[in-house]
């Protein structure tokens, strides 16, 4: 089994559900592949998980519609998709331009003598 075409969409605003992005993926092996979408990233104090895409069923509970079978294949998952997570924060971090525009925050102080060393304004 191949992960590839890991894409994560960050999210700028936190969901409800801690969800800080989504992730999609194929899985490749022999002739077969599989896209699978719908994947949330959820962030719960310093430790990230994985939530399945679900669906609500006619009961009104949440179901899986994909999951790992086992531990093993969780943790390819967790592996793949956090490595792609933390370079998708990373680069976006990279291509945010400095803060130097960002006006300074002065003291009361520091207007005070402002203003009495310029009277007119």
């Amino acid at each position: 089994m191949e992960i590839s075409n890991i894409r994560i969409h960050l999210i700028t605003k936190p969901t409800r559900d801690n969800c800080i992005a989504y992730a999609s993926f194929a899985i490749n092996g022999g002739n077969i592949q599989i896209g699978i979408t719908g994947i949330r990233i959820i962030k719960i104090g310093n430790k990230l998980y994985l939530a399945m895409p679900q669906r609500i069923d006619s009961r009104g509970l949440n179901r899986d519609i994909l999951f790992p079978n086992n531990k093993q294949t969780k943790e390819v998952l967790e592996k793949a998709i956090f490595k792609a997570y933390d370079n998708a924060v990373n680069s976006e971090n990279i291509n945010k331009p400095p803060n130097i525009l960002t006006p300074k925050k002065s003291s009361a102080q520091e207007s005070i003598n402002y203003l009495n060393k310029h009277p007119n304004k």
